[in-house]
């Protein structure tokens, strides 16, 4: 009888009918609260915010004790006494509603009565949080190295290897799942819980319980045409959000990483007809396919960057060993969710810098005629999830294109399927009607592009036993004498475990935070 149930529910979930997907999808979310614990709402909720310049550019951590929320940022970070933002989302600045929208591209906290966690809204990176039994410490980051260093985590802590043996395995079950239905848990033990949120906003309560808030989809269009004024209108939006003059970080300009296949070119068609016209391509060839976008790109007006892949011009295989004498560089993409295998996006470091990456991530599933990737926005290969330490110390916003509009997937695959898309549907395996009318449509001719499926990534052999050490060098780019003095310890006892009353005391924060960066975050009305 329950295996009748669960493939009844599943049936309704991914049905094409919205009430019965959005039914099912109740059912699921609140399975997914029960694997979260027990809430208990802290009686008193506040907030502090300080600015770190020695963080990188996008890292945030919130340490939560006793309803106290105290954010450090990054220099990138937009902050302020009512939230905490990296990235962009589909709405003025100034109106600060990045938490009440499906297009926030980037993660924070909307601080009010309660404060509100964002993960970004999608299933390539997460929010981590870990809850500290002993102490009473709940850490919440956009970056799993800080996570550990806030929460006092050692180096020789078997916790780290812990997550080490299950981390990557668990997040590609969970991805592939999608954020209804993933389970957030990745290490409970008698000390420590370790969780990785998606997609859905969250609180933090008391005894390090969370309370997620899901929101709901919509069917957004009809036909291609509404399809791709949607898409159009919400990279606009979101161009326009990282350009506000209210920001008082840099602003975030659109750049769009080309290659020769389908996905990338029809984002960077519909970029380049509102006026972005900035894309980086590798000039590469793998496996003896040249999976340059130099030409696609020229053929749409655009101005491209051209670097070389990291693994060289001519790749026969993408099989990658990281030996010890790389693995300083390649670190970042290591100590992640991921494989590593997005260390081929090093060489774009100076292109992507202060950019919102447009991406074409998850073509390959939304846009393909035999579409059958369900709700929830599931990724379900094991590549793209390791950027997350690269992105927020370079400071760019990822948004993956496809992605937008497709949490429920039934509108695109009827349009996709329609008669309206037959001159653009081949009837062969690489066949996606959507991505190629917008390209041909742009000018570029069938024939130059999207010829032949390639792939850059590389398959990172050695992620498992390299993990632990990549972890551990990432975690030092976190681990100041600063901080320790913030904890309330002496320099050189910054792995002692005991957490001091000194984080709230005025000479520890003076110490850390330069003068007139230091922002605090009082009660504020409900954010709605």
């Amino acid at each position: 009888m329950a295996d009748l149930l669960e493939r009844a529910v599943e049936a309704m979930y991914e049905s094409t009918n919205l009430d019965e997907h959005k039914t099912a999808a109740r059912v699921y979310q609140r399975a997914q609260q029960l694997r979260l614990g027990d809430f208990v709402p802290f009686p008193e909720r506040r907030a502090s915010v300080d600015v770190d310049p020695d963080l990188p550019a996008m890292a945030w951590t919130c340490r939560v004790a006793d309803g106290q929320h105290d954010f450090r940022v990054g220099p990138s970070v937009e902050s302020g006494p009512g939230h905490v933002f990296e990235g962009v989302w589909d709405g003025a600045f100034t109106d600060l509603a990045f938490h009440r929208t499906d297009l926030a591209f980037g993660s924070g906290a909307r601080i009010g009565k309660h404060v509100v966690f964002v993960p970004p809204k999608h299933c390539w990176e997460y929010l981590y949080v870990l809850h500290d039994r002993e102490t009473g410490v709940t850490t919440v980051s956009n970056s799993l190295p800080a996570t550990f260093v806030e929460g006092l985590v050692d180096d020789d802590d078997a916790l780290l290897d812990e997550v080490g043996r299950v981390l990557r395995t668990s997040t590609d079950t969970a991805s592939a799942l999608g954020f209804d239905r993933y389970d957030p848990v990745v290490v409970d033990g008698p000390r420590h819980t370790f969780r990785r949120m998606m997609f859905h906003n969250f609180v933090v309560g008391a005894d390090g319980g969370i309370k997620i808030f899901p929101s709901e989809p919509h069917v957004l269009f009809r036909t291609f045409a509404e399809y791709r004024e949607y898409l159009t209108s919400a990279i606009r939006r979101l161009a326009e959000n990282g350009a506000d003059p209210g920001r008082t970080c840099s602003s975030l300009v659109p750049v769009t990483p080309l290659s020769n296949g389908y996905d990338s070119p029809a984002v960077a068609a519909l970029a380049s007809e509102l006026g972005f016209t900035r894309a980086v391509t590798l000039d590469v060839t793998v496996k003896g396919r040249d999976d340059s976008g130099r030409d696609v790109g020229r053929r749409l007006g655009m101005e491209v960057d051209v670097v070389r892949h990291v693994m060289g011009d001519e790749v026969p295989s993408l099989a990658l060993t990281i030996e010890d004498s790389d693995l300083s560089r390649a670190a970042e993409f290591v100590a992640t969710a991921g494989l590593g295998d997005d260390v081929m996006l090093t060489t774009m470091e100076s292109s992507l810098r202060s950019g919102i990456l447009l991406s074409g991530a998850m073509g390959d599933s939304a846009w393909k005629r035999a579409c059958t990737l369900p709700p929830g926005l599931p990724v379900r290969v094991i590549y793209g999830k390791s950027f997350t330490e690269f992105r927020l110390r370079t400071g760019y916003a990822f948004v993956p294109v496809p992605a937008i509009g497709a949490r429920f997937v039934a509108p695109i695959r009827r349009v996709t399927r329609s008669e309206e898309m037959a001159p653009w549907t081949l009837n062969q395996p690489y066949d996606r009607p959507v991505p190629r009318r917008i390209v041909e449509e742009a000018g570029v001719p069938r024939g130059t592009f999207a010829k032949a499926k390639a792939a850059t990534n590389p398959t990172v052999l050695n992620n498992q036993e390299i993990f632990g050490t990549a972890l551990r060098q990432v975690m030092e780019r976190y681990r100041t004498a600063d901080r320790a003095i913030r904890h309330g310890f002496s320099p050189d006892r910054v792995t002692d475990r005991a957490v001091g009353g000194g984080r709230d005391a005025p000479t520890a924060m003076a110490r850390y935070a330069p003068t007139g960066m230091t922002r605090s975050a009082g009660e504020t009305s409900q954010p709605r």
